[in-house]
């Protein structure tokens, strides 16, 4: 399997069927439009360090995007506690019956 990496650490994943995937569901236009409006985004280092507030950073063990120790130096950044379960990228969806448990306190 292929690796990747972006500015929060490697990727372990076919990434190429994610991106073909992603290519096949959406409108082209809107594609461009979103990865321009990503490719303005500042590096999440620079403001992770001036939350100051208790959190709590999830990560899925089989997020294609980001790694362990990327969720892992996030947390670390923003004082956060990191917490790994069973799921990808799109934990909300995935795992929605735990996730609402975890927060349906603050609904």
């Amino acid at each position: 399997m292929p690796e990747y990496s972006c500015r929060w650490g490697p990727i372990h994943t076919n990434l190429g069927n994610i991106v073909k995937a992603i290519g096949r569901r959406n409108r082209k236009a809107s594609l461009l439009a979103h990865l321009e409006s990503i490719a303005g985004y500042p590096p999440i280092s620079d403001f992770a360090a001036d939350v100051r507030a208790p959190g709590l950073l999830l990560s899925g063990s089989q997020d294609p995007f980001v790694s362990d120790a990327g969720a892992q130096k996030l947390a670390a950044l923003c004082g956060a506690t990191h917490e790994r379960i069973t799921a990808g990228h799109s934990i909300p969806a995935e795992v929605s019956q735990l996730y609402h448990s975890m927060f349906s306190f603050l609904l």
